[in-house]
C-alpha cells in the first residue's frame, strides 16, 4: 500500500488545525454570549474569522453578534464578506439584507433579498425580508402578502409568524396578530426543547 506524500499530510493537518481553532473560538464566543459578555464573544468570533477568513460560517456568526450589539455597519461588512465567499448562498444574502433593513438601507436590502430568491425561489427568509422592506416603506398590504407567503413556504418559520403577527396587531387586527405571535412562540419553544435534547 502506497502512503500519501508528506506535503498532502501536512496540508491536511494544517486544514484540521485551522478548522479546530475556528470551532474553539466560536464555542468560546457562544459561552461568553450566554454569560452576557457580548464584547468578549465578539472578540472570540473575530479570532475565528482571523483563523478561517474564507469561512462563511465564521463571518456570519460574527455578523450576527455585531448586530445584537448594535454595530450594524460592522455586521454589514461581515455579511458582505460571506456573500463574496459564495455569492450563490441565499442565507448570506438574507443575513445581509436583514442587517441593511436595521441600518435603514431599504433599497440595498431589497436587492439582497431578491438575490436570495434568485438562488432559492422558495426562500421563506428572503420573502419575509421583502415583507420587512415593504412594511418599513409603509406598504402594509404588500408586507402582509409577503409574510403570509413566507408562512406558506415554511409553516414552521417562527420569524415569519412573528413578523406577520406584530404587523397585524399594529394595524388593527389584534386577534389575528395575537394568533400569529402565539404560533411563533410555540414554534420557538419546540425548537428550544429540541436544541436542549441534542446538546
Amino acid at each position: 500500500m502506497k502512503s500519501l506524500p508528506r506535503f498532502v499530510i501536512a496540508a491536511a493537518a494544517a486544514a484540521c488545525l485551522i478548522s479546530c481553532s475556528r470551532s474553539m473560538h466560536e464555542d468560546m464566543g457562544k459561552r461568553l454570549e450566554t454569560d452576557g459578555d457580548i464584547k468578549g464573544a465578539i472578540e472570540e468570533y473575530r479570532q475565528a474569522v482571523t483563523d478561517a477568513p474564507k469561512s462563511i460560517h465564521a463571518h456570519t456568526i460574527l455578523g450576527q453578534a455585531l448586530l445584537r450589539s448594535g454595530e450594524n455597519r460592522a455586521a454589514i461588512s461581515e455579511f458582505q464578506e460571506a456573500t463574496k465567499i459564495d455569492v450563490k448562498l441565499p442565507q448570506s444574502h438574507v443575513a445581509l439584507g436583514e442587517a441593511l433593513v436595521k441600518a435603514g438601507d431599504l433599497n440595498e436590502a431589497k436587492d439582497e433579498f431578491e438575490l436570495a430568491q434568485i438562488y432559492d425561489n422558495k426562500s421563506a427568509p428572503a420573502v419575509r425580508g421583502l415583507g420587512l422592506v415593504l412594511e418599513k416603506q409603509g406598504n402594509i398590504k404588500g408586507a402582509e402578502q409577503k409574510y403570509r407567503q413566507a408562512v406558506e413556504y415554511a409553516p414552521d418559520y417562527a420569524d415569519a409568524h412573528e413578523s406577520l403577527g406584530v404587523m397585524l396587531g399594529r394595524n388593527g387586527d389584534a386577534p389575528g396578530g395575537r394568533t400569529e405571535v402565539e404560533k411563533a412562540a410555540a414554534l420557538r419553544s419546540v425548537a428550544n426543547k429540541q436544541d436542549k435534547s441534542t446538546n
